[in-house]
């Protein structure tokens, strides 16, 4: 959780949203009552994450705005197959070409893909 938390800090919150971005993570983490609120306990347990985040989220909109857009990216394999890491992703010829915006999401991706096979290890 640390490693994806410094990462996503480090690699798409904007500068001026980092400070706000980490006292939003300490409220969550804290689990502060008006957030978990019991609609928001019995949401975790039967709703998908995004739709969580859509739904309850508001009083962390920061928070709110990077866990919709990571929990929104599909899962691929295909796009992973090559590349070591994000940053190798970044730098080859072909998305060289690409829009700084088509970029961002191929990284995007690429992140929700190794927090995926993280994921899958930690239950394993």
């Amino acid at each position: 959780m640390k490693d994806g938390i410094n990462f996503i800090l480090e690699n798409l919150v904007a500068v001026e949203e980092r400070e706000d971005f980490m006292k939003e993570v300490q409220l969550y983490r804290n689990k502060v009552p008006s957030l978990f609120t019991i609609t928001a306990k019995t949401m975790l347990k039967t709703s998908h994450p995004r739709i969580w985040w859509d739904f309850c989220g508001d009083r962390l909109p920061i928070l709110q705005k990077y866990a919709i857009r990571i929990l929104s990216q599909p899962c691929s394999s295909t796009l992973s197959k090559g590349y070591r890491n994000a940053s190798e992703l970044a730098q080859t010829k072909k998305t060289n070409m690409l829009t700084s915006e088509m970029l961002d999401n191929m990284v995007n991706v690429r992140l929700n893909s190794m927090m995926m096979e993280k994921f899958k290890t930690g239950e394993s």
